[in-house]
Protein backbone atom coordinates (compact mmCIF):
# COMPACT_ATOMS: atom_id res chain seq x y z
CA UNK A 1 0.00 0.00 0.00
CA UNK A 2 1.43 2.93 -1.05
CA UNK A 3 1.62 6.23 1.52
CA UNK A 4 -0.26 9.22 0.57
CA UNK A 5 2.01 11.72 2.28
CA UNK A 6 3.56 14.25 0.39
CA UNK A 7 7.18 14.18 0.12
CA UNK A 8 9.02 17.49 0.55
CA UNK A 9 10.14 19.75 -1.87
CA UNK A 10 14.00 18.72 -0.93
CA UNK A 11 13.22 15.25 -1.92
CA UNK A 12 13.78 14.92 -5.21
CA UNK A 13 16.90 17.15 -5.59
CA UNK A 14 18.48 14.74 -2.52
CA UNK A 15 17.46 12.16 -4.39
CA UNK A 16 19.07 12.71 -7.36
CA UNK A 17 22.11 14.00 -5.77
CA UNK A 18 22.50 10.63 -4.01
CA UNK A 19 21.93 8.89 -6.84
CA UNK A 20 24.69 10.64 -8.63
CA UNK A 21 26.72 10.04 -5.77
CA UNK A 22 26.56 6.31 -5.74
CA UNK A 23 26.30 6.10 -9.69
CA UNK A 24 30.29 8.53 -9.65
CA UNK A 25 31.57 6.01 -6.71
CA UNK A 26 31.27 2.84 -9.44
CA UNK A 27 34.93 5.09 -10.52
CA UNK A 28 36.21 6.53 -7.59
CA UNK A 29 35.39 7.09 -4.07
CA UNK A 30 32.90 10.04 -3.50
CA UNK A 31 33.22 12.92 -0.11
CA UNK A 32 29.88 13.67 0.46
CA UNK A 33 30.62 17.29 2.36
CA UNK A 34 29.01 19.71 4.67
CA UNK A 35 29.93 22.81 4.83
CA UNK A 36 32.66 22.58 2.72
CA UNK A 37 34.09 19.72 5.18
CA UNK A 38 34.18 15.83 3.90
CA UNK A 39 32.14 14.34 6.37
CA UNK A 40 31.24 10.61 4.72
CA UNK A 41 33.12 8.72 1.28
CA UNK A 42 31.39 6.63 -0.76
CA UNK A 43 32.89 3.96 -2.68
CA UNK A 44 31.94 0.66 -4.59
CA UNK A 45 32.19 -2.77 -2.78
CA UNK A 46 35.15 -3.44 -5.25
CA UNK A 47 37.31 -0.37 -3.99
CA UNK A 48 36.52 -0.96 -0.96
CA UNK A 49 37.38 -4.59 -0.69
CA UNK A 50 40.77 -3.80 -2.25
CA UNK A 51 41.39 -1.63 0.31
CA UNK A 52 40.77 -3.67 2.91
CA UNK A 53 42.80 -6.25 1.43
CA UNK A 54 45.93 -4.00 0.51
CA UNK A 55 45.58 -4.30 -3.23
CA UNK A 56 44.90 -0.67 -3.83
CA UNK A 57 48.06 2.50 -4.26
CA UNK A 58 45.52 4.74 -2.63
CA UNK A 59 46.06 6.35 0.74
CA UNK A 60 44.10 8.45 2.59
CA UNK A 61 46.32 11.13 4.09
CA UNK A 62 45.04 14.09 6.35
CA UNK A 63 46.24 17.58 4.75
CA UNK A 64 47.41 18.88 8.36
CA UNK A 65 50.49 16.03 7.59
CA UNK A 66 50.90 16.98 3.63
CA UNK A 67 53.76 18.88 2.99
CA UNK A 68 53.68 22.80 2.91
CA UNK A 69 53.55 23.21 -0.89
CA UNK A 70 50.91 20.18 -1.65
CA UNK A 71 48.52 21.11 1.04
CA UNK A 72 48.45 24.14 -0.77
CA UNK A 73 47.89 22.53 -3.89
CA UNK A 74 45.10 20.57 -2.45
CA UNK A 75 43.28 23.68 -0.66
CA UNK A 76 43.21 25.85 -4.14
CA UNK A 77 41.88 22.71 -5.80
CA UNK A 78 39.14 22.38 -3.46
CA UNK A 79 38.40 25.91 -4.00
CA UNK A 80 38.08 25.83 -7.51
CA UNK A 81 36.15 22.74 -7.46
CA UNK A 82 33.66 24.12 -5.24
CA UNK A 83 33.67 27.86 -7.07
CA UNK A 84 32.73 25.60 -10.61
CA UNK A 85 36.12 26.16 -12.31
Amino acid sequence: MRSRLRKPAWWSSTRTRACKAAENSRLAPVALTKHRKARFIVMSVECYEELMDGKSSQVAVEVANMPGELGELFDKGVEEHFRGR
